[in-house]
């Protein structure tokens, strides 16, 4: 189980340390949470240069919504729960 979880979607973790590295502002954000497209607007009204990643939804393709806390329709939101 320490395995799984230590390995559990590294190439999202390599790709934002990648960003960090890359970029003096980065947001990361999941799809459909309005905060942040509220500050890449606030980056871009500032004239402020970001790179942005997205990943994930909050709704799940049969509709039902998703949560990071449990084990449910929208997939396995942890490695344990596959």
């Amino acid at each position: 189980m320490r395995e799984k979880v230590a390995n559990y979607r590294t190439d999202v973790l390599k790709e934002v340390q990648a960003a960090v590295a890359a970029n003096d502002i980065v947001v990361v954000g999941m799809r459909m949470n309005p905060f942040p497209k509220k500050a890449r607007k606030a980056l871009a009204a500032a004239g402020l240069a970001h790179k942005y990643l997205e990943y994930g939804r909050l709704i799940s393709a049969s509709g039902a919504a998703a949560s990071s806390s449990r084990c449910g329709p929208a997939g396995p939101p942890f490695p344990w729960c596959s």
